[in-house]
């Protein structure tokens, strides 16, 4: 399982660093939840400290400024489950490194 999650976050990656500052949209999840089960939703709730996008492409996590921003978002919204988010930033070394999320 850790291998699909390798390999989509890879694939992911191939289609995000041919592009510099973009905006992606997806569902937010558990990182921490999808590192050790890549299949599972990992809903979100106001404890949730570790973020990342899940797109069709496959899932990234959040750098540290993006798991505060989607912290604050999640936790003014109250917002649980897999809530849906537009995601600005750039994506390196296998992290979303992220500029601003907002809950759709």
């Amino acid at each position: 399982m850790k291998f699909s999650l390798m390999l989509c976050t890879l694939a992911l990656a191939a289609i995000l660093a041919a592009q510099e500052k973009s905006t992606w949209s997806g569902a937010l999840a558990d990182a921490a939840c999808k590192q050790n089960t890549p299949t599972a939703a990992c809903p979100v709730d106001a404890g949730t400290r570790s973020f990342g996008l899940e797109t069709a492409d496959g899932f990234a996590p959040f750098d540290a400024a993006g798991n505060r921003q989607a912290s604050a978002a999640v936790a003014a919204a109250a917002a649980k489950g897999n809530p849906s988010a537009s995601v600005s930033g750039t994506f390196e070394g296998g992290v979303l490194k992220v500029e601003s999320v907002e809950l759709q």
